[in-house]
């Protein structure tokens, strides 16, 4: 599930996997691993190398249950591409080290999924633990330019408004796929 900050991703992750739990499938998720660090996080937006961090950290914990064979389904509430959106608006030039490699590498890591599924931004939350409403809709904006850029078909769910049908359409896709 990919989207900008306060688009639904990880409430309809939790929802799914224990939808699937239910119908008798092993899903494991790997859920908002952008709140979870070694490091000061307030390094993010002026530290390339934390952006660099949480977008390898992604890839190795989708791995980290990828290699594992009692898991059917794993449901990840981001993906290296919303990060790499994050790092782009935070780092926004090309002749940044950093910049091609990640752009490459999330590009091409989207490809590893069998369903990727858009969700647009819903109402912002001031939770203290998201950015803010600006930073989230540019980061939006991105992330809709890159899915362009993406030689993989993504399920855009703008769409769809009601959340309990957003989280139907996934379930129903996840089991077919």
């Amino acid at each position: 599930i990919i989207g900008s900050s306060c688009a639904g991703k990880t409430t309809t992750a939790f929802s799914i996997i224990a939808r699937l739990r239910k119908a008798g499938v092993h899903a494991e998720g790997v859920l908002s691993s952008d709140r979870v660090y070694n490091f000061d996080s307030s390094k993010l937006d002026y530290l390339d190398a934390a952006q660099c961090y949480v977008i390898l950290q992604q890839a190795f914990l989708e791995c980290r249950n990828e290699v594992r064979d009692d898991i059917d389904v794993i449901v990840c509430d981001r993906s290296s591409l919303d990060f790499f959106a994050y790092y782009r608006h935070f780092f926004p030039s090309p002749d940044n080290a950093y910049y091609s490699a990640l752009e490459q590498f999330s590009l091409n890591w989207i490809k590893t999924y069998d369903a990727i599924f858009y969700l647009p931004p819903i109402t912002w939350v001031d939770d203290g633990k998201r950015p803010a409403s600006e930073i989230r809709d540019a980061v939006d904006a991105t992330i809709q330019s890159l899915i362009l850029q993406c030689e993989y078909p993504i399920h855009n769910l703008s769409h769809i408004s009601d959340i309990n049908d957003r989280e139907d359409f996934i379930y129903k896709t996840i089991l077919e796929t």
